[in-house]
């Protein structure tokens, strides 16, 4: 069979056609990634702006897991919230109006007795009182309760003492006979407002009659701090408001995160502080500790409170020591993956 020959201009003009429009198609694209990058660096740049305002974060505990997550619009509505009331009603807020000390110094004060028992919100400075009580020689247990030794191991104090209250059993049932339970809570939550996965249990919310049931002299100490500060904190880490926001606790029912409101946050707050000191009032064989872990003289009132030199108080687990934690996470990933692929070399 004979091959037809196509003459070399024809060709040319047919792949000269279908390129042309290629070309135009590519140009296209082209500009409209530019513009929508162009667009997000502006975006980024007033965000950058407006978290520019210095603010000092007393940060709880926070275990480097994954990667920071990015803030919702829901997180960005809440901060901006904040920053407006700042700028209204001057660098604290009208968030800050609890008073630090309500009760005056008394002779009828219960001494300290064990255990002590951390009874305020998460984010409110728990890893320094955490830090504290252990350089001052005391077992101390923070979010994490039990035993090494035990058949479960180590798991969530919140999660243990849900278990133990749904069984029937004391509220501190195997959680280590620690000296100091500094933190309780627990809000390991996965998936949506309606359809979600973990658990969600404040004890010191929840709880509270449980735990005089087992310790009736029990020393409580209120951890308190800032309440827009404590807004931003939970905000910013790792999506607590939300987690919070599908939990169903004692006066902080479930809500969407469209419609959560830093009012909502800090009538929860606030509720908090009262039902402490209701309960203390209620039962008077407690003595409680307030610190105000923000304030310049929280050292001294743990000192003062329990003894230790003040050198033993230090503001743990700032911005400063995530970002340090998080790169000393780096690191290490960085330095097990070199040595998992020389070893793979060498096999």
């Amino acid at each position: 069979m004979a091959t037809k020959i196509v003459p070399h201009n024809r060709i040319r003009n047919k792949v000269g056609t279908g390129g042309k429009l290629l070309l135009i198609l590519l140009s296209l694209s082209f500009v409209c990634v530019v513009g929508i990058l162009l667009v997000v660096v502006r975006i980024q740049n007033v965000n950058i702006e407006l978290s520019d305002e210095p603010v000092v974060y007393i940060y709880d505990e926070t275990v480097i897991k994954s990667p920071e997550r990015k803030k919702s619009s829901f997180d960005k509505a809440l901060l901006e919230t904040l920053r407006k009331d700042k700028n209204k009603n001057g660098a604290n807020g009208f968030y800050d109006t609890i008073n630090i000390d309500p009760r005056p110094p008394d002779s009828n004060v219960p001494p300290v007795t064990y255990p002590i028992v951390v009874v305020g919100m998460p984010k409110g400075g728990t890893s320094s009182i955490t830090h504290f009580f252990r350089r001052i020689g005391k077992g101390t247990s923070h979010q994490f309760c039990g035993r090494r030794t035990f058949r479960k191991g180590m798991v969530e104090c919140g999660a243990l003492m849900k278990e133990n209250v749904d069984a029937g059993l004391p509220l501190f049932h195997n959680a280590g006979e620690y000296e100091v339970y500094a933190q309780l809570d627990v809000e390991r939550v996965k998936g949506d407002l309606h359809n979600w996965q973990g658990v969600c249990y404040f004890p010191q919310i929840e709880a509270l009659e449980k735990m005089h049931e087992q310790y009736p002299e029990a020393t409580l100490v209120l951890n308190k701090r800032s309440v827009s500060a404590w807004i931003e904190s939970v905000v910013h880490h790792m999506g607590m408001a939300r987690r919070l926001s599908y939990c169903n606790i004692t006066g902080f029912p479930p809500v969407h995160e469209k419609y959560l409101t830093t009012d909502m946050l800090r009538d929860f707050y606030i509720a908090q502080v009262v039902r402490v000191r209701e309960f203390v009032a209620k039962y008077p064989s407690h003595r409680l500790v307030e610190v105000q872990i923000d304030g310049d003289n929280a050292g001294q009132k743990m000192v003062e409170a329990f003894g230790g030199e003040l050198s033993c108080w230090k503001v743990k687990n700032t911005k400063q020591d995530v970002k340090k934690m998080a790169l000393r996470s780096a690191a290490t990933r960085e330095i097990r993956k070199k040595e998992r692929k020389k070893k793979l070399e060498n096999n």
